[in-house]
């Protein structure tokens, strides 16, 4: 049985508390009032988001309070998944040091010819978002073109840096380098020390990578929290003694950070979420650390709400609409999006097909691989890709 204490902490009870008054007391007619004179949204519907900020910012300050309440005191527990190799040793100085040039090589050629022209849905970004003032690009979401975090972080970089091509993708390229980095750390947690330094190495030339890393799009965004927060989600399930909140925090911040760049990564907690209940429902009855995964879900579903929370009455009405207006959308046709989604591989590789059709191979016995280690693993690696596809494809 975890020992808990019930008496939260100064620090974390102040925070709380302070997030709490900050919902309770911020005028909501007022702020919306102040973003409406450059917002694409309305007075009404800005009133409206702020309302939801407000009680979603006291509801975080709620979470934040009731987690410290409940915080564990480092308890021997059962883990919900054992881990089904040998964890292998801390890679050395000589690896180490390999990965980290790979990453810095990775964040070079993500920097070559970055000033190039722009295209659509960049264009798009930049005009509604990245010349704009700050308090535009928090409080409007008219376009599904919109990955709110992206053009956050865009706007800051074109007022940085002034209004150009480099300075728009500048957020995406370090995204694209920093998830070099969360690769590595997650390989060395699935896969022996070699091979995380080899899936290092390959990202860090992959044209693809390289091609996204260069869009100013939340893709690099997405990918690095999705790697953090699996990892986070990993380390959870394998756990034995639960001493504090560090990874349910880091889940939540890296799922929520993740969802605010592009809301399909929605799916990956969903994903998450389903793996946890099934584990939990095959070992019913065991003292298993079943807490920090939920915390985990609590965190990473209040900082979303509260990112999104603004701007949500504007997301519900832009997410019914077309994606792009008088347009057909090809991609929602699984036979084409398999089809296009292989050439797209293809052409993108040394060798074609050729290579496309080996690494597919290879990838297989990878996953049989793992498939033997884990179901659960595996799991994690794939039911975030195909929870998103069906969704995606369906709806």
């Amino acid at each position: 049985m975890q020992s808990r204490s019930f008496r939260p902490r100064p620090l974390p009870l102040i925070a709380g508390l302070a997030l709490v008054a900050l919902g309770l007391a911020l005028p909501a007619q007022a702020s919306a009032e102040y973003f409406a004179q450059d917002s694409a949204a309305g007075v009404e519907v800005l009133a409206m988001g702020m309302w939801i900020w407000k009680l979603a910012s006291a509801g975080l300050g709620l979470v934040w309070i009731a987690a410290d309440v409940f915080r564990p005191r480092g308890s021997e527990t059962v883990a919900l998944l054992e881990r089904g190799r040998s964890v292998d040793e801390a890679p050395s100085a000589r690896l180490r040091a390999i990965a980290i040039a790979a990453c810095l090589i990775g964040l070079a050629l993500r920097c070559y010819d970055l000033n190039a022209g722009l295209w659509f849905d960049e264009i798009d970004t930049l005009m509604r978002y990245g010349n704009a003032s700050l308090s535009r690009a928090v409080s409007s979401f008219e376009t599904q073109n919109n990955h709110l975090a992206y053009s956050v972080l865009a706007n800051l970089s074109i007022h940085a840096f002034g209004s150009s091509a480099w300075a728009l993708r500048l957020p995406a390229v370090l995204l694209g380098a920093a998830s070099l980095w969360a690769l590595w750390r997650f390989a060395l947690l699935v896969a022996p020390r070699s091979e995380a330094l080899i899936a290092t190495c390959f990202l860090a030339v992959s044209s693809h990578h390289l091609w996204f890393s260069q869009d100013a799009r939340g893709y690099t965004g997405m990918f690095l929290a999705t790697l953090v927060s699996s990892g986070a989600f990993l380390s959870m399930l394998w756990q034995r003694r639960a001493a504090d909140m560090k990874l349910p925090l880091l889940y939540g911040a890296s799922a929520a950070f993740g969802v605010w760049m592009h809301t399909t990564a929605v799916f990956v907690v969903v994903a998450h979420f389903t793996i946890w209940a099934l584990l939990c429902l095959r070992r019913q009855g065991a003292a298993e650390n079943r807490w920090q995964p939920l915390w985990g879900f609590v965190f990473a579903g209040a900082l979303s709400l509260w990112g999104y929370a603004l701007v949500l009455p504007q997301f519900v009405h832009t997410l019914a609409g077309p994606s792009m207006e008088g347009h057909e959308t090809h991609w929602r046709n699984p036979l084409w999006l398999m089809r296009e989604t292989a050439s797209g591989l293809a052409a993108g590789l040394p060798g074609g097909w050729f290579a496309l059709i080996a690494g597919s191979l290879v990838l297989g016995l990878g996953l049989w691989s793992y498939a033997r280690q884990s179901l659960a693993l595996l799991s994690v690696f794939l039911l975030p890709a195909v929870v998103t596809c069906a969704v995606v494809v369906l709806q």
